[in-house]
């Protein structure tokens, strides 16, 4: 570890004021692997895989702030910004100007909030400064600590569980089922499969992918569609950024495929937790008017092998992010090819109180058409307004609750009892908004 000492002064100024000295921080740091941070097994990894999370730490607790660049993405510490002002700048200011990440104090150890990913592979020096300071006097003094990690990726898999990272499907024949032994992927196709027009999608991660014979026909975001011939076995060559690889055979049998599925329905879908209604091919979904419909992320279920896409772009339940503010056609695919169209519209629904009434006096008293925020209303001379109890109509998702003074207390509608001898807020809410009513009672 290399280790260097910065310290600027600048000049004290006036016969009664003089400069104090500051202690020297002693530096040191250290990086973990997450997974081996809470027992502190395995200090500073090196090399590390790209993508690897790491969280820095610093080895002492003598200084005022500790930093850390980590050398990539504008993470730089030879390019950072010293100007005079620097020497009056707080934790985050130094930060961001230098594009330096601050580490924090928990459990009394000082490390970096969250982990760091590097995203490319290369060397990088990584550095650590820890900081004494006296702003008042504008004075401090720096330990700068310094050491190398490299970042190897040797990551070259054909197959994986996360469907946003790999993806292995024929479309010709159609979504042929496969198995994978090994190194050795075999392709179950129907009896009357034309092997020398077979076509693959194919995605793995960060990795590169080659056949020995094989064309590439298009490439998308799902992934490199492949066009070959499998009338005899074709190696599959997955190569990492680092130049790790391995080497898969595909094999065709003809004759063992099942029959392919004709299923293809949207079983359930949902938007930020609102369920839809499916009537046939129709979805209808309520939501919150405040909820913001254009980056939403739906969540659904579809038929066992079936796939869906909005516009040839496929769908990713929970991942892909759609905009709802319009109606969309979400087209489900068969494993046969079939396919149903779907339309589906999310309808927004207001916060508000559609109804007020004070159920517990005779007559009732309160309104059925409540415009704005404010309700006043006006009671017989000497009833006891202490203990009313109001019964609300709200829309669709939303609760109520006031607040006694020291609590929020959730209202129960014609149940909850308050004391309205002064104005009370009530609030009408839902998991995505609030709405605040004033109702005044008098004589």
């Amino acid at each position: 570890m290399k280790k260097f000492l910065l310290f600027i002064t600048v000049a004290c100024v006036g016969v009664f004021f003089s400069c104090k000295e500051i202690d020297v921080p002693t530096g040191g740091f250290a990086w973990y692997d997450e997974g081996d941070f809470i027992k502190r097994e395995n200090p500073n990894p090196n090399p590390v895989q790209l993508g690897q999370p790491l969280i820095f730490i610093s080895t002492s607790n003598d200084a005022n702030m500790y930093t850390v660049w980590f050398g990539e993405k504008g993470f730089d510490y030879t390019k950072r910004f010293l100007a005079d002002s620097l020497l009056s700048d707080t934790l985050n200011r130094v930060s961001s100007k230098n594009q330096g990440k601050p580490l924090v104090l928990l459990n009394n150890e000082y490390r970096t909030q969250s982990t760091y990913k590097y995203s490319n592979i290369g060397d990088y020096t990584v550095y650590f400064v820890s900081r004494n300071f006296n702003d008042k006097e504008k004075i401090y003094e720096e330990v700068v600590d310094s050491m190398k990690i490299t970042v190897i990726d040797t990551i070259a898999e054909l197959f994986g569980t996360d469907e946003t990272k790999y993806r292995f499907r024929t479309s010709v024949p159609s979504k042929a089922p496969y198995t994978v032994d090994g190194d050795k992927v075999t392709l179950l196709v129907p009896y009357d499969t034309d092997l020398s027009e077979v076509v693959i999608l194919i995605k793995a991660d960060r990795a590169q992918v080659s056949f020995d014979q094989a064309l590439i026909d298009t490439v998308t975001s799902n992934g490199t569609v492949w066009k070959l011939n499998l009338e005899t076995d074709r190696t599959i060559t997955v190569t990492s950024a680092s130049g790790y690889s391995n080497t898969y055979t595909l094999t065709a049998v003809k004759g063992t495929a099942p029959i392919p599925s004709s299923e293809k329905e949207i079983l359930s879908f949902s938007v930020a937790g609102y369920d839809a209604e499916i009537t046939g091919t129709t979805i209808n979904v309520d939501v919150p008017s405040a909820l913001d419909l254009t980056t939403v992320t739906p969540i659904f279920t579809l038929s066992d092998g079936a796939t869906v896409s909005v516009g040839g772009v496929e769908q990713v339940s929970n991942e892909t992010v759609s905009d709802l503010t319009a109606v969309l056609t979400y087209t489900v695919e068969a494993e046969d090819g079939t396919t149903t169209d779907y339309t589906v519209t999310a309808s927004t629904i207001p916060t508000q109180m559609s109804s007020f009434y004070l159920s517990n006096l005779n007559p009732t008293i309160g309104s059925d058409n409540i415009i704005g925020t404010s309700i006043d209303l006006t009671v017989f001379t000497g009833t006891d307004i202490t203990s009313l109890i109001p019964s609300i109509t709200m829309t669709k998702f939303a609760q109520a609750f006031y607040n006694n003074g020291t609590d929020d207390v959730n209202i129960e509608s014609g149940v909850t009892e308050i004391d309205f001898t002064a104005p009370v807020e009530i609030f009408i809410y839902s998991p995505v908004d609030t709405v605040k009513y004033t109702v005044t009672v008098g004589f």
